[in-house]
């Protein structure tokens, strides 16, 4: 957020074009917005034929893999990814359940294959987003 807000200042000295400034200024703000905005909570099942992710359901078929990160600082994920070519990683914290029993279980019905953290979602954990 302060580094955005920098590159702000910076380029309004630099005497940079206003498209940069706005640019850069609505992107701070967005930030500030996801920031401030309370975490969603959303109750995750595995059935034989889906995962319902609330109020969603997504078939077995439909997704391409999964992997199930487990950090020693106690940091539990479930990624998924989607079949189709515009869908990003499903990203679901664990809390205190059993990584190795919901690996057990999805083996069944999707791949497993690793996932690699991209910038966004390591910048993103140092947030706190």
């Amino acid at each position: 957020m302060f580094f955005l807000i920098g590159i702000v200042i910076f380029l309004i000295l630099a005497k940079q074009g206003l498209i940069a400034i706005s640019f850069f200024t609505l992107l701070a703000v967005v930030f500030f917005i996801k920031l401030k905005k309370a975490p969603k909570s959303v109750s995750v099942f595995f059935y034989k034929k889906h995962i319902a992710l609330g109020k969603k359901n997504i078939p077995y078929n439909e997704l391409r893999s999964f992997w199930i990160s487990y950090e020693p600082d106690g940091m539990k994920e479930l990624s998924i990814l989607h079949k189709t070519w515009h869908s990003s990683y499903i990203k679901i914290p664990l809390g205190d359940k059993n990584p190795l029993q919901i690996r057990d279980f999805l083996l069944n019905y999707v791949p497993e294959d690793k996932h690699e953290n991209n910038i966004f979602d390591i910048f993103g954990r140092k947030l706190g987003v």
